[in-house]
């Protein structure tokens, strides 16, 4: 295959644009994640909520930059409306054509994951559309008799209204005491029901649309 200057020039001025793409990426990424949300916020914030399951995922160009086009099966909605059983959100990053784009501190759902997923927007064109990046992902896990429940050692500061913590738990962490150090103090101190993970959304819903004139 022959390449003139013309597609030449093209091929190097496609390449500075995916840089610059991925400096912006990484710059709004980077102060997108720095800011810790409350349970009030990420409820806030969220214009869709869901129990759900990634179900796919795959890699594409789309001009100068990949992007990783998630599909969720969507099981419960506890915010918003589901436009069908399932929906495909859009990731920056990922590997295809022989490009590879990587945004600093970006959390992509893997195919296999449940969980309660805090979306910012269906519509909008972001770097990650769930609400603070990771902060809009809460894993879901089953016990052995298959009742479903939330595991919050990754965000063992969240106080979610109507949770009740242990006291010894609470002290531990005015302590400094770490997840995994309160985790073998006191197994299961950040496990939670999805009944009660689910019933504190919906509250908190209903107050935040009562207080909007």
């Amino acid at each position: 295959m022959r390449f003139s200057r013309y597609n030449l020039a093209s091929a190097f001025t496609a390449k500075c644009l995916l840089c610059l793409c991925l400096v912006l990426a990484t710059m709004q990424g980077n102060a997108t994640v720095l800011q810790d949300f409350s349970f009030e916020e990420l409820v806030a914030k969220s214009a869709f909520i869901f129990a759900g399951k990634v179900v796919d995922s795959r890699e594409e160009l789309q001009g100068e930059l990949v992007y990783t086009m998630v599909t969720f099966s969507v099981v419960e909605t506890l915010k918003g409306q589901a436009p069908q059983p399932t929906i495909e959100l859009r990731f920056v990053g990922g590997a295809a054509s022989g490009f590879t784009v990587k945004v600093a501190s970006q959390f992509i759902p893997a195919v296999g994951v449940r969980g309660i997923f805090f979306v910012e927007s269906l519509d909008s064109k972001q770097v990650n559309p769930l609400t603070g990046w990771q902060q809009g992902y809460f894993p879901l896990m089953q016990d052995a008799a298959g009742v479903d429940y939330l595991d919050m050692r990754q965000r063992p500061d969240l106080k979610i209204p109507g949770l009740v913590v242990d006291p010894l738990v609470s002290k531990m962490l005015a302590m400094g005491f770490s997840s995994a150090a309160i985790d073998a103090k006191v197994p299961r101190a950040f496990l939670f029901s999805l009944a009660d993970f689910r019933a504190a959304i919906l509250d908190q819903t209903s107050r935040t649309q009562t207080a909007v004139p």
